[in-house]
């Protein structure tokens, strides 16, 4: 219809011809009816479902014509074999209901080899009022494998200060300051735009340090494409200026003569070329194993700042809004981790990292 979706990916057979059966699941289901909106979730999607695929041509089936037992092996095989976690395997299970599903009201099975039940349970609403009418009804399909979920890792005081001190990078020891002191994911902070640091730093300027400063994140490195707000301490935007007026300008010189253009994302690399989230989980790894940091992941950064948070204030639906989480679902998992520590303010918390990173 005329717009482009770059990273929208397509299925080919072995002669390299188009598989219409397929496209049309992603064309269809992701972009027309625009259910699915992150280029990661539509790689995720081609991966698992091209991994079930060549699944069934290794075993000679045929995708159009299997039975609920035959998904049944595909799972115990991705579990038993692969070694593949539990949730991981219900994310795969998950797509491939969505494709059967379309497959047959588009007429292209005869039945639908994943079946789906509902179940109904009664909820607790504190009241014996009607409490007959409380009631919910969930739908599952039946090869859904039974999880356990883990409370999210973080760093302890000593893990940061073993971390800090052995980071010789300053982009790099910038980038994990702005993870912990503002709870942004890996893709937030390794493509955040010049432009967005350039109006918080004048933002900063004009206000002073005495007031929160808002850093804007526009939506297209936001997860489900949804712009959001963090707070930012003045501290730390110093800091992006000083690195902004010293370090950037020899990087940004370097990526004008390789490309032509003026670049648009903050982080440049030391051979000028634009920074990649993936770059930046391999080099906090890296940095754990120096600093006897086990499992240090940005992530993890993100998990630390929320735990704090949440400690501090025992506000849920503020860690929920820094965090950018849509449901207050997922933000309850740090009720669970973190101490009943009223203390009060989000300042209380960067006051304390800035103090402990010195």
């Amino acid at each position: 219809m005329g717009t482009s979706f770059p990273g929208v990916p397509f299925f080919m057979d072995s002669n390299y011809q188009l598989i219409d059966d397929i496209n049309e699941f992603f064309s269809r289901y992701i972009l027309v009816d625009g259910r699915i909106n992150s280029p990661k979730t539509w790689k995720s999607y081609a991966y698992w479902l091209l991994d079930f695929l060549k699944w069934t041509i290794a075993n000679n089936l045929n995708w159009k014509y299997l039975t609920i037992s035959d998904i049944v092996v595909y799972r115990n095989w991705s579990i038993e074999t692969c070694s593949l976690t539990p949730s991981t395997v219900n994310l795969r299970i998950g797509v491939l209901k969505r494709f059967y599903q379309y497959a047959f009201e588009n007429n292209l099975v005869n039945h639908n080899p994943i079946k789906s039940i509902e179940t109904k349970f009664y909820v607790d609403k504190h009241s014996d009022f009607l409490s007959h009418s409380h009631k919910l009804t969930l739908t599952r399909n039946l090869l859904s494998v039974k999880t356990h979920s883990e409370l999210p890792k973080f760093y302890s005081d000593v893990d940061l200060v073993k971390i800090f001190n052995v980071v010789h990078s300053d982009r790099l020891r910038l980038m994990m300051r702005l993870m912990l002191e503002c709870g942004l994911r890996r893709q937030e902070v390794a493509e955040l735009p010049l432009v967005t640091i350039e109006e918080t730093i004048k933002i900063a300027q004009k206000i002073g340090p005495s007031s929160e400063i808002l850093l804007k994140l526009p939506a297209y490195i936001c997860k489900g494409n949804k712009s959001r707000s963090v707070i930012i301490s003045y501290p730390t935007v110093m800091r992006l200026m000083q690195y902004r007026a010293t370090v950037r300008p020899k990087l940004e010189k370097k990526f004008k003569s390789l490309n032509k253009k003026i670049p648009i994302n903050f982080w440049l690399t030391h051979l000028g070329t634009e920074y990649k989230p993936e770059s930046l989980s391999i080099e906090i790894s890296l940095l754990g194993k120096k600093a006897g940091v086990e499992k240090a992941t940005p992530h993890k950064f993100r998990h630390t700042f929320a735990t704090n948070l949440f400690a501090l204030t025992n506000d849920l639906r503020l860690v929920q809004k820094l965090l950018g989480h849509s449901h207050i679902h997922t933000t309850t998992i740090y009720e669970h981790t973190a101490a009943n520590d009223r203390l009060g303010l989000l300042a209380d918390y960067q006051n304390n990292l800035n103090n402990l990173l010195k």
